[in-house]
């Protein structure tokens, strides 16, 4: 008597197989920063914003869904600018180089504004964003024209009336540098507690997407490096005897 049995595996059941492991992949991402999200904020008071909530579940339901990246972003920065009317604000992504900031999402900000700033390389005196990413740490400049950081950058802020700015870096729930969520104002305003959390909340919203994304497409990318030999094609196991 036979004592294997033989399993047919093809490479369609395998590629089926890691598409289901990439998106277990992507849901643990999820979970993890979700996790994070809550000891950050375990010691902080609510902020007295609700529609943060709202935008928090939105953006999971866009995860969940495989919505773009570039939607969920910009439906963060509208939604937080259609509560906020006096604010402008914009995501920025940090590059796989940690060296440059690029372009994740805009609302009111011109485009033309949001083009120039697109690859600023990150410094000590860069800017709220640029600062705020090789600091590690958030950076609120109530007054662009008397910042010291904004000094190299003052120009630009006049061209499209820009007086203030206060940008919070992105973490990834692992403590990596993903962005900045910035918010600007065309008046001098300095943040109060509440804009100080909410700001910090906004950002780790943002994380839930930019991890994930990043989860995934290193999963795709490593999948696509995995070849399937035709020996594989059937596997023979054996059976209890």
């Amino acid at each position: 008597m036979d004592s294997s049995s033989t399993l047919s595996s093809s490479p369609q059941n395998l590629e089926e197989a890691l598409q289901h492991i990439i998106e277990l992949q992507g849901h643990i991402s999820i979970l993890n920063t979700e996790n994070e999200i809550l000891k950050r904020n375990s010691n902080v008071s609510p902020s007295s914003d609700s529609s943060t909530e709202s935008m928090r579940r939105d953006v999971l339901k866009k995860v969940a869904a495989g919505i773009p990246i570039e939607s969920t972003l910009h439906s963060i920065v509208t939604s937080f600018e259609d509560n906020h009317p006096k604010s402008l604000c914009s995501i920025l992504l940090l590059d796989e180089t940690k060296q440059h900031l690029h372009h994740g999402a805009s609302g009111k900000l011109p485009k033309s504004f949001t083009d120039i700033v697109d690859g600023v390389k990150i410094g000590p005196s860069v800017g709220s964003c640029g600062t705020a990413a090789h600091r590690r740490e958030p950076v609120m400049v109530d007054d662009i024209q008397n910042s010291p950081i904004w000094v190299d950058f003052v120009p630009l802020a006049n061209q499209y009336e820009l007086r203030s700015c206060w940008s919070q870096p992105i973490f990834a729930s692992d403590g990596e540098i993903l962005g900045t969520f910035a918010i600007y104002h065309t008046t001098v305003e300095a943040p109060s507690r509440d804009h100080l959390h909410l700001i910090r909340h906004i950002a780790d919203i943002a994380a839930i997407a930019i991890e994930n994304k990043r989860s995934t497409t290193a999963l795709i990318s490593h999948r696509k490096d995995i070849s399937l030999p035709v020996s594989y094609t059937h596997l023979t196991l054996p059976t209890n005897r």
